[in-house]
């Protein structure tokens, strides 16, 4: 097994989030394009040890990731940002113990029945 640099981690989340970010292309063909070229640009620097070099070009690399974000990014619909995110909060225990609930069928029954 292979040991990874201290880098590995960052250059990994580095290169998903290229990708991710130019998924948002309508073409697949703009996308493969786009992606050879960001493929590229890590195959160039594989084999670079200076740990000054690296840290240069993860700088950049985010940098450039963090200009290319999408403006109106998707959000999954249950996270954080998303349109059903904290649509049904958790109801307050106190306001279950003081208030009974009516089911579907119209009947009532307090905390005691759950």
């Amino acid at each position: 097994m292979a040991i990874l640099s201290p880098f590995s981690q960052r250059i990994f989340k580095l290169y998903r989030r290229a990708l991710r970010e130019i998924s948002y292309s309508a073409e697949r063909d703009v996308f493969c394009v786009e992606a050879r070229k960001i493929r590229e640009e890590f195959e160039k620097y594989k084999g670079e040890t200076d740990t000054s070099k690296i840290e240069f070009l993860l700088q950049r690399g985010e940098y450039w990731v963090e200009e290319y974000v999408h403006p109106d990014p998707y959000h999954v619909p249950d996270k954080e940002g998303g349109c059903a995110f904290l649509r049904y909060p958790d109801l307050d225990k106190e306001f279950l113990k003081n208030h009974s609930v009516i089911t579907l069928t119209g009947k009532a029954f307090s905390h005691e029945g759950w």
